[in-house]
């Protein structure tokens, strides 16, 4: 199955059911690592703790925005 991760096809593993923590794990083992950010799956924002109990779907995109300063 395909998704897309700040619009970089990312291939998962078809497996019982591919989570929002399954992609985040790939992703993070394929680029750096990710501490703190705000993540959006087809343009809603999903809350970390529902990251894992959010299922796919194929071509899903999921946005990663990391924290920037500002005044």
């Amino acid at each position: 199955m395909n998704i897309f991760i700040n619009g970089e096809s990312i291939s998962l593993i078809n497996s019982i059911s591919n989570t929002l923590t399954d992609a985040l794990t790939l992703y993070q083992q394929q680029n750096s690592a990710l501490s703190n950010f705000a993540l959006a799956l087809n343009g809603d924002f999903i809350s970390r703790a529902d990251y894992p109990g959010t299922v796919l779907n194929p071509n899903d995109s999921i946005d990663i925005f990391a924290p920037i300063q500002g005044g």
